[in-house]
């Protein structure tokens, strides 16, 4: 996951939401490029978005009107879409898909957190829920919390062993998460029995289990 880049492409009136969004990726551990951020005065603007168009794994468009309507956004959905970059569209305006990437879902970030949004994407497109994992980590809301999971909950089954044990092990020590009531009620054990084989692998993970279970008696 270190080695991997994302290439984050928006429109000059998105420049907060790709700051936040780069932000939260490097949280995680993926690097990430900003044109306004990233290329320095001086430079030849269009040569320098070439070469990091080829050196990215993660596409990530901010759909807007815009967006849409600007010829070299347009161009860079393209390039993306050749290179068979893993796409995660979001959409801040209603705007949709359109053209090379129209069958690809998006999420409004006016209704959903920039994190969860990133975060469902790499998990949906990557198997790879350690954005996941750090948001549970630092959670300080029941709220939250239980946002987070209802998010989680459809790829319970699709987590690879690593990030199943940094998720229930960042969700069991933060008392947000675990005292909060859709997780410890329903969304816990439904992750427990769906993963129970790769579970009881692991001695820790259930001596971590084992400890919640008796603190909830």
């Amino acid at each position: 996951m270190c080695a991997m880049k994302a290439f984050i492409s928006y429109n000059n009136n998105q420049k907060e939401e790709a700051g936040a969004i780069g932000k939260f990726l490097k949280s995680i551990g993926i690097e990430s490029f900003i044109a306004y951020n990233d290329i320095r005065t001086g430079s030849d603007w269009k040569n320098v978005i070439t070469s990091e168009l080829g050196k990215c794994d993660i596409f990530i468009p901010l759909l807007s009107k815009d967006f849409k309507s600007s010829d070299w956004c347009s161009q860079e959905v393209g390039v993306a879409y050749i290179k068979k970059m893993k796409i995660i569209p979001l959409s801040v305006d209603g705007t949709k898909p359109y053209g090379f990437i129209n069958h690809i879902q998006t999420k409004s970030i006016k209704k959903m957190d920039i994190d969860i949004s990133v975060a469902e994407g790499l998990m949906e497109t990557m198997n790879n829920a350690s954005g996941f994992a750090k948001l549970l980590k630092d959670v300080g809301t029941y709220k939250w919390a239980e946002k987070i999971y209802s998010v989680l909950e459809p790829y319970f089954s699709k987590f690879n062993k690593k990030d199943l044990k940094l998720i229930i092990e960042n969700s069991l020590k933060n008392d947000q998460v675990y005292d909060s009531g859709l997780f410890s009620g329903r969304l816990f054990t439904k992750l427990l029995k769906l993963r129970k084989d790769d579970i009881n692998k692991d001695e820790d993970l259930l001596e971590l289990i084992e400890t919640y279970k008796k603190t909830k008696k």
